[in-house]
Formats: C-alpha cells, structure tokens, sequence
C-alpha cells in the first residue's frame, strides 16, 4: 500500500486503500486497521495532531493487523 509521510511525532506515514488504513510509526512498527471510513482517513491527515486523533478515533476502534515484513530472500 502507498503511504505519504505524515506530520506527527507519533506517526510517520499513512496510507488508504479501499476501506483499509496502514500506518507506520516512528518505531518502524506498521499497522493496518480494518472498516475504515474514508473521512476517518481524511480527518487524521488534517488534525492539528495525528497522534491525538489517533489515540481517540483510531486505536481499538478498528480490526488491527500488525504487518509483517518478510525479509528473507
């Protein structure tokens, strides 16, 4: 999935597609979540803080995936 970097000390990127939102974090970690609305997605890339809409629009409200990259090869 496509990502562009995102304004925030919490997060580094964001990516939207077809009702699937992938974050990156500053940490390297990256998540999917699952059902989400495109405004959701539109709102986080416009906060005054990501982070902050995140913590309370984002986190535990939806699927989450850890994703995984495979390295080998």
């Amino acid at each position: 999935m496509t990502r562009f970097p995102l304004r925030s000390s919490h997060i580094k990127s964001v990516g939207y597609d077809n009702g699937v939102m992938e974050l990156e974090f500053h940490n390297g970690k990256r998540y999917r979540y699952s059902d989400v609305a495109p405004n959701v997605y539109s709102l986080l890339t416009r906060a005054p803080s990501a982070g902050e809409f995140f913590h309370k629009f984002v986190k535990g409200k939806f699927k989450t995936d850890e994703v995984k990259e495979d390295n080998a090869g």
